[in-house]
Parts: C-alpha cells; sequence; structure tokens
C-alpha cells in the first residue's frame, strides 16, 4: 500500500512540474512583472505630469490661452529629461489643447475612462503593445505605457496630462527572463518524469496486482451498494454501539429523515421507548453472531406512527458493523386490527340481536343493551350510558335504562324535552350528536360533575322515525371517532329492531293473557265466545278500515295546517309568504332534475311551504324592516330556524320537516346558523332549498333592497358555491330551471280586505314617531315608492317651514323647552292639515305633514286656490309662535308635476334651505 502511494506522489508531483510551474510562469508570474514596470513607469508620469503642471499651470482650470508660448520648448526639454515619447494636455471637457503630434489638438475624449476615472481625480494607465491600439486608437511601433495624469485644483478637476514612455527594453529584458525561467524548469520536469517512468517499471508487477485487487473490492463494493441501495427494504448499516453509518432511500422515505439526519443518530433514538431494553439485547446477540429479529414501533419525522419488524445481522465482526433490516408490518397490523375489531363488534351486535329472542322484559333488554355496548372492547367507553324512548307526551323524552348514572342525574334526565341538552338535540335533529367536554349545550348539570364527554344516538325505525335516543359517556377530550359512530349508528338500528319487536312481544302478550282469561272464564259458554271473538274479529277489520280512513284524513288535515300556517303568513308579511311559495317551485324544479322519490318531493313541498314560519315571532321592527340590518337585528331575524324547528318538533312527526327548518341557512363551509354544520351534516334537501332560498331573496323585492337580474343572481351563486358554500350540482340545476322560467311569474293575491290596511299600517310605524303623530320626511319616499300616492295625474306642492333661528333659541329657552314649543307648532300644524282634509272632502294624502329634524314639510294634492288657504293657515300659526315665544319663523312653497320623484323633490327643497 506504501509503494501505491508513493508511486501516485511522483505521479502528481510530475503533473504539477509539467503543466502547473509553467502556467504559473505565463499566467501570473509574467503579468506581475510587467504591472511591476507599468506602475513604475506610472509613478514616473505623475512626478513629469506634477513638474510640467507646477511650471506652466497656474490658473484654475487649464485652457487653450493659458497655455505659454514656449510650450513646445518646455515639452522638448521634458522629453529629452525624461525620455517622454508624446504628450497630450487636456481641458476638463476632454478636448486636446496641446500634443506633440499637432494633428491630436482640438480632437475631443469622449471616452467613458476619461470622464468616469480620470474627472474624478484618478490615474489611468495602460501597456499598449507594438502594433496595438492605445485608449484613443493610435498605434505606434514600439511598447508603451500610456498615463492620464488628473491636475487638481481647490479639489476641482482642472484638466489632465497624457504621457507616453517607451518601454520596449523593459519588456524586452523580461521576455528574456521568463524565457530562461521556463527553459530552467524543463529538466526539473523531464527529471521527474524520469523518476516516475522508473518507479513505474519498478514497482510494475505489485501496482497492477493491487489495481486488481482494488478494483474487485471496488466491484464487490459497487455491486453491494447497488443491492443496498434498490433494495425493497428499509436497511440500516451501525457499529456496536448502535450508531448509524450508512442508510439506504427506502429507510429514508420510511423513516420520513434525510440521509444526513439518519447518520449519527442512535438506532435505539428511532425505537418505542419501553422496546429500547430489547434492542440492546438483540444487538448483543448480532455481534455474538446470531441473528435475532424484534417487534416495536417507530414515530417517524412527519409524525406518523409504523409497526416495524427488525431483524439484524453482522457484516464485519472486525469493524463492529451491524446490518439492520427494517419492515413496515403496519396495514398487516391495521388489518389483523381491523379483522379483530370486525370480530368484536359482529360479536356484540349478535348479542345485541339474541336480546329479541330471550325471555325478558323491554327494561331488561335496554340495560343489557347499555352493559353491552359500554363493554366493547374497542370504543374505549365510559361504563356510563343510558338510553331514552319517545313519551306519549309529545316532544319528549322519557327514561328507560341506565348504567353507572348518579341519583341526581337520575332525577334531572328522568324526562329530556325535545331540544334540550345533547340527548334532546339529538332528538331533534335525528343526528349523532358528539361532545368531549362540558360545553354549552350541556343544559343538564348538577353540582360535582365531573368533565366528561358523550356520544348520542337516535334510534331510528326503518321509516326513519325517532323511537328513542341512547347516550354513551366517554373520556374528557376524547377524540371524534368515524369509525365508533357508524358501530353505534348500527347498534342502534339493531335495538330499535329489538325495541320494535319487544313492544309487539308485549302488546301480544297482553292480548293472549286477555284471551286466555276470557276462554278460562267463558270455557262454559264456548259457543257464545267463538261468537264474541269472531264478532270482535269483525270489529278488528272494520277498526282497521276506520284507521286507514282517519290516517287519509289526518294527512289532508296536515296538508290543511300547512296551507293554514302559510296563509297565516301571508296575514304576517305578505312578502315572505309570496317568497315561500316561489322557493317551494324552485326547489320543486330542483327536486325532479335530481329525479327525487314522491315522497321526498312531497316533504320538500311542505318544508319549503313552511321553511320561514319561525318569523311569526319576529317583530314588526326586524321583519317589516325597510333598511339594512344592524348586529342585533340580524340576531333577532336568525332565530326564526330555531322557533320554527321548535314548534313542528312538538306537533308533527317528520324530523325531515324539521331538519328544512332548522338548517335552510347552514353552509356548507360551516359559516351558516344555527349550528355551523359543514359538509355531509346537512342533508340533500336541506342544500336544495338553501340555494332555492338565496335565489329568490336575490331576484325579487325587499324592503330593504331592490331586485337584481338573473344573471346578476346566478353569478353570486357560483361565487358561493366556489367559496364552499352552497353545493355546486344544485347551483347548476338552478341555473338550468331557470333559464327559460322565473319564479317571479308566482304571485298570490291572498288579501283579507282588511290585510292591506294592517300591512301599510306596519310600515307606517317605521316612520311614525313613537310619542306623537308626526311622520318622518322618508315616510313620502315609501308612500311614492309603493305607489300610494293617489295623485289622479294633478301636480302636487311642498311647503317646507323652518326656523333659521332655532339654535338661538334653544340657548334662551333650554332644548327640552324648545321641544315643547315646536310640538306644540306641530301639533297645530297637523290639526289644520286634518281640517283641511276635511273641508276638502277627506281625501286621503289630500295634505300629510311630515317632520326633519326641527323643521315642518307639508305635503298636498289640492289645487292652486285650496293651497292659497292652507298657506294663510299655515302663514296664521307660524305667526302666532312669534308672538307667543318669539321664535322667527319661514315658509317656502313649491310645486311639483305628477312625474316628479318625490326624492328628487326633497333634495332640490334640502340643499336650498
Amino acid at each position: 500500500m506504501f509503494n501505491l502511494k508513493f508511486i501516485r506522489g511522483l505521479v502528481v508531483l510530475a503533473v504539477i512540474a509539467v503543466l502547473i510551474l509553467p502556467a504559473y510562469a505565463y499566467f501570473l508570474l509574467a503579468p506581475s512583472l510587467k504591472n511591476f514596470v507599468v506602475h513604475n513607469t506610472e509613478d514616473e508620469a505623475v512626478r513629469v505630469a506634477t513638474h510640467l503642471a507646477e511650471m506652466f499651470v497656474t490658473s484654475e482650470l487649464i485652457a487653450r490661452e493659458n497655455l505659454p508660448q514656449n510650450i513646445d520648448q518646455i515639452i522638448n526639454n521634458a522629453k529629452q529629461d525624461f525620455g517622454i515619447r508624446k504628450v497630450k494636455i487636456f481641458s476638463p471637457l476632454g478636448e486636446i489643447l496641446y500634443s506633440t503630434s499637432p494633428e491630436d489638438v482640438g480632437q475631443i475624449n469622449r471616452k467613458n475612462y476619461f470622464h468616469e476615472i480620470v474627472a474624478t481625480g484618478n490615474k489611468f494607465t495602460k501597456l499598449v503593445k507594438k502594433d496595438t491600439a492605445s485608449e484613443e486608437g493610435q498605434y505606434f511601433l514600439t511598447d508603451v505605457v500610456e498615463t492620464y495624469v488628473p491636475i487638481m485644483r481647490s479639489n476641482a478637476f482642472a484638466g489632465a496630462f497624457e504621457i507616453y514612455f517607451d518601454v520596449t527594453e523593459h519588456v524586452s529584458q523580461l521576455d528574456k527572463l521568463l524565457g530562461n525561467f521556463n527553459i530552467t524548469l524543463l529538466p526539473i520536469a523531464a527529471c521527474l518524469i524520469a523518476a516516475m517512468l522508473f518507479t513505474l517499471l519498478r514497482f510494475r508487477e505489485s501496482f497492477i496486482e493491487r489495481l486488481r485487487t482494488e478494483r474487485k473490492l471496488k466491484e464487490n463494493e459497487e455491486r453491494y451498494r447497488s443491492l443496498f441501495e434498490q433494495s425493497n427494504d428499509a436497511i440500516l448499516v451501525s457499529n456496536d454501539n448502535g450508531r448509524i453509518v450508512e442508510v439506504n432511500k427506502r429507510a429514508c422515505k420510511m423513516l420520513g429523515l434525510e440521509k444526513d439526519n439518519l447518520s449519527g443518530m442512535n438506532v435505539q433514538d428511532l425505537i418505542n421507548d419501553r422496546d429500547r431494553d430489547q434492542w440492546s439485547v438483540v444487538l448483543q446477540r448480532t455481534l455474538a453472531g446470531e441473528n435475532p429479529k424484534m417487534e416495536t414501533r417507530v414515530k417517524t419525522a412527519d409524525d406518523r406512527t409504523l409497526d416495524l419488524t427488525i431483524r439484524a445481522s453482522g457484516i464485519s465482526r472486525k469493524r463492529g458493523l451491524v446490518q439492520i433490516i427494517l419492515r413496515d408490518v403496519t396495514e398487516y397490523r391495521q388489518a389483523e386490527k381491523e379483522v379483530k375489531r370486525g370480530f368484536q363488534t359482529q360479536t356484540v351486535l349478535n348479542k345485541l340481536l339474541h336480546l329479541s329472542l330471550e325471555d325478558l322484559s323491554l327494561t331488561e333488554t335496554l340495560e343489557l343493551f347499555i352493559y353491552y355496548i359500554t363493554s366493547f372492547p374497542w370504543l374505549e367507553l365510559e361504563p356510563k350510558g343510558a338510553i331514552f324512548l319517545v313519551d306519549e307526551k309529545p316532544g319528549t323524552l322519557k327514561l328507560h335504562a341506565s348504567r353507572g348514572l348518579n341519583e341526581a342525574l337520575l332525577n334531572i334526565c328522568d324526562t329530556v324535552p325535545f331540544g334540550r341538552c345533547l340527548c334532546g338535540k339529538c332528538a331533534l335533529s335525528g343526528e349523532v350528536v358528539f361532545s368531549n367536554c362540558i360545553d354549552a349545550h350541556h343544559d343538564n348539570k348538577y353540582e360535582g360533575i365531573q368533565p366528561h364527554g358523550h356520544y348520542c344516538v337516535p334510534i331510528l325505525s326503518a321509516n326513519k322515525r325517532l323511537i328513542g335516543v341512547f347516550t354513551l359517556y366517554i373520556k374528557h377530550l376524547a377524540v371524534r371517532d368515524k369509525l365508533a359512530e357508524e358501530t353505534l349508528q348500527a347498534a342502534a338500528s339493531v335495538i330499535a329492531g329489538v325495541i320494535q319487536r319487544k313492544r309487539a312481544e308485549e302488546e301480544l302478550q297482553k292480548a293472549k293473557d286477555k284471551l286466555e282469561i276470557r276462554v278460562q272464564e267463558r270455557t262454559v259458554e264456548l259457543e257464545e265466545t267463538n261468537e264474541q271473538l269472531e264478532t270482535e274479529i269483525q270489529e278488528h277489520r272494520e277498526s282497521e278500515k276506520a284507521l286507514a280512513i282517519a290516517n287519509n284524513e289526518k294527512d289532508e288535515l296536515i296538508i290543511n295546517l300547512f296551507e293554514i300556517m302559510y296563509e297565516m303568513l301571508a296575514n304576517r308579511d305578505h312578502s315572505t309568504f309570496e317568497h315561500a311559495l316561489r322557493v317551494s317551485e324552485i326547489s320543486r324544479r330542483i327536486g325532479l332534475e335530481l329525479e327525487l322519490s314522491a315522497e321526498d318531493m312531497e316533504v320538500l313541498k311542505l318544508g319549503c311551504l313552511v321553511h320561514d314560519i319561525g318569523k311569526v315571532a319576529i317583530p314588526d321592527d326586524v321583519l317589516l324592516k325597510p333598511g339594512l340590518f344592524d348586529r342585533m337585528d340580524r340576531n333577532i331575524m336568525q332565530v326564526h330556524t330555531l322557533v320554527g324547528a321548535s314548534l313542528f318538533a312538538k306537533h308533527h312527526h317528520d324530523y325531515r320537516i324539521r331538519r328544512i327548518i332548522l338548517h335552510h341557512h347552514e353552509r356548507l363551509d360551516g359559516s351558516g346558523y344555527p349550528y355551523g354544520l359543514k359538509g355531509d351534516e346537512i342533508g340533500l334537501l336541506e342544500r336544495i332549498v338553501a340555494v332555492a332560498d338565496v335565489y329568490e331573496a336575490l331576484v325579487s323585492r325587499r324592503p330593504y333592497k331592490r331586485p337584481i337580474s338573473r344573471q346578476r343572481a346566478i353569478d353570486i351563486l357560483w361565487y358561493e358555491s366556489r367559496e364552499g358554500r352552497l353545493d355546486p350540482d344544485i347551483v347548476r340545476i338552478a341555473e338550468m330551471v331557470t333559464e327559460t322560467w322565473s319564479p317571479l311569474d308566482i304571485s298570490c293575491e291572498f288579501r283579507a280586505d282588511y290585510s292591506q290596511d294592517l300591512e301599510v299600517f306596519r310600515q307606517m310605524s317605521y316612520f311614525r314617531e313613537p310619542l306623537s303623530d308626526f311622520y318622518n320626511y322618508r315616510y313620502l319616499l315609501y308612500l311614492d315608492d309603493a305607489r300610494l300616492l293617489a295623485r289622479d295625474d294633478k301636480p302636487y306642492h311642498l311647503i317646507l317651514a323652518n326656523f333659521p333661528e332655532i339654535k338661538k333659541f334653544n340657548k334662551t329657552m333650554g332644548f327640552v323647552k324648545a321641544d315643547q314649543v315646536l310640538d306644540e307648532i306641530g301639533q297645530k300644524l297637523h290639526q289644520t292639515s286634518e281640517e283641511f282634509d276635511a273641508r276638502n272632502g277627506n281625501r286621503d294624502n289630500t295634505v300629510m305633514l311630515l317632520r326633519k329634524g326641527s323643521d315642518f314639510l307639508i305635503y298636498s294634492e289640492c289645487s292652486d286656490e285650496e293651497v292659497e288657504d292652507l298657506l294663510e293657515d299655515i302663514s296664521f300659526h307660524l305667526e302666532n309662535a312669534k308672538q307667543d315665544w318669539g321664535l322667527d319663523s319661514k315658509y317656502h312653497h313649491y310645486k311639483f308635476d305628477n312625474g316628479y320623484p318625490a326624492d328628487k323633490a326633497l333634495n332640490r327643497i334640502f340643499s336650498v334651505h
């Protein structure tokens, strides 16, 4: 090995001698020597330029008129004294003022080096080889150094000297010196090469053999490296202390770490804490020549947990290297776990099914159900729970079985209304309710309650009717498990069948007991009993027929009740009533495109008609508000979903209609209300109603907004879909069904004789001051917009009565007294308006008093002659106010054509006064 290193050293030395030393001489030594010559010449040029400048540059700037007349003699003397080849003198602008070559005079140097280097006070020097161009494009027959020397006066650039020195002799001497140096290097390189050849011949056989050995070792290493890197198994190589020295790509990918991160780590740092002692035993056995294996769990860098089988084997005892093969058996273990879990689940479900076959009462069956469910091996439930069944009292749950609950909780939860606490909310929604802590939805609490969570699961019949709810306890802050929910729902389906069967058995047993008693009592009168039995059978058949008729009548009654409800809503708010009709028709058309069943279509229709029925509880101040909602208004309006769902939870059996009422304002991204449901938590029917509700609200008129076009409404629906709030499939169908049909075609004039008066009165209440008969001036805008002003194609008049000195009057009288005076004036003007209406035939809106702050506005549709009388009355009251209170006032009369909008008329008046 020493000989091989020695030979390699000779080879390297020879290469350096032959290649690097001449390159050094050419690229470094020669330029350094030439730079030395240039710098010395540059220093000489600076001394010459400074000497010449002191001789004849006496002004601040070098100019042609400042040059001496004998400058040629001065320059010639300098050329002889200093060996100068050529001299140029430049002005500050780069113009050549003097040159030993007269043809150069007058030329201007525009080069960047002159204006950016020399003009800033810096020297500029360049070696110009013979037969090459200088910076100014001149050619010389010798080697020269051209130097630009700036002349500075008071730190300002006064001009420059360009001085050329002939350095041909110096350059020639340097070239000879470098040539001799290169000649000296050749023997040295030749000696080194000879020494290398001699050594190669002397150690040729040994060298070749070592090369072969190294080649074989390298091939073996490459073969092992290839197998190591391309292996489908994760492989680590560690030393005898377990320190990782090598890893393959599969190991990096499996553990989620880079090769640099794994190298240097100890294998035990990757292994679960509880298995590290076992790894130490495996490592010792491997170093002893065995091939042991172990199983452990490893947490990767990306927070994955893997089940691994580790198999270790020795590579080199001398070097103490150990090969560790890691195999991921996570999927195998998970499959094994799933099989075991499925077997355990099926075993428990089979036990639940067998409950229906055992001779137990319903209560005993439910208690065993709670016991079996809370004993699930993998569900990790607390040994506590309860089962509630729907009570005979509508809208309530009754506790029928429990396990592990204390006496206080049993008393509190004996009866639970729908919507109260988690169990009531589960009954109301018909869906699983999960909570991992005692949150705001835990309505039933007691002193000493411990932190816990719940799975509340609805027990539904085959036709989705609610039978009851069972609730199970889980640990505080436990994680929601989708598979656990599915298992619990499967158990709920099983127990639903068991409950129905047990109830049927109890009913059958009761009937059987009655029958036996009757048989025993009437054994002697067997014939009479048979006749009586036949009579009862006949009565039973007739009862079934009557029940069928009653069910049909009940369905008709329900539909009639629905119609009564939305007609009741029509009397409450006609626009909401028409909104319900339109939403129902939009939803119906979407449902037809989705090919919903007839039952779903009927539920969708009834749910749409009453989806806003909760608005009957919303105050007029919010429901009929003609302006935009503030935060309080929105909070109050959002209550209508809870109110409507609460009404139907108590009085209607079909939870799907309740869900439409409760969830039609929920959004897929959780931004809706009242519960902020997300994704699949919102059913298909609710999604349909949500899209239809938004579309109708956009294209129809509201008290607080004007309608928008269909295309703009569709664009908004697609935007909401892209933001994840509405179902894109339903939006696409809504766009299709509204392409050739408009829901605005649906309108209903369902109004009693009094309904319009009631609606107008409710709208008027927004514009009237609560403690007086004064209307705000915006009431005129409302009447004009609603076309409630009966102008009969005649012009109308507006009279503004204002008080220019009202601020001064407020300070003098005080604000309270001033307001009382204004109210008194307003009352007299209002009385005058009513009396004027009476004198002119009691026509509506003939004269109407409005108020704007401290000003009064009188609207009139009277003739010009009648208005003159009205103005006299107004003037009379204003004069009395001045005499009584000293309050100055003015009135301004305007007349407008019938078609002139009220908003423009008011803008015109108020902009002047």
